[in-house]
């Protein structure tokens, strides 16, 4: 997860702290065995997640209809994560982007980017720590 962090810090990516989350997801399936389905499931997730939120943001919304659709990814996420982690993701990650910019009002596209950018970062880390770890661990 630090390493995560560090290198989006280098690279200078805006949310650095979703790269090392992204990490933090898939480190408890280190030795399951559909752990690079996981991490796949992840990412696509992910990718899915933001072409919404870019659907959505579209609008640009005020901060009630960006309330509403923090609201309604949040419930509609946590009745999908028990089903399918990356299928959560296409809810969770509009509502990370929309909460991280509530208050600030920034522009969306470079959040979208940073989030697509941070999770592609996060994962990339993972499967080597992953892959690492397994070889050390000896697990198939």
């Amino acid at each position: 997860m630090l390493a995560a962090w560090v290198l989006a810090l280098v690279l200078g990516i805006g949310h650095p702290f979703w790269a090392a989350v992204t990490v933090a997801a898939l480190m408890p399936a280190l030795a399951a065995r559909d752990v690079w389905r996981r991490a796949i499931h992840l990412m696509l997730g992910t990718l899915g997640g933001v072409a919404i939120a870019t659907f959505l943001f579209s609008f640009e919304p005020g901060h009630l209809a960006l309330i509403a659709i923090i609201i309604v990814c949040q419930a509609t996420a946590q009745i999908v994560v028990s089903r399918n982690a990356g299928a959560a993701m296409l809810f969770f990650c509009p509502l990370a982007i929309g909460m991280s910019n509530l208050s600030r009002g920034a522009p969306w596209p470079p959040i979208l980017v940073d989030r697509v950018v941070e999770a592609a970062l996060g994962v990339a880390v993972a499967f080597l720590a992953i892959f690492v770890a397994r070889r050390i661990l000896k697990v198939t």
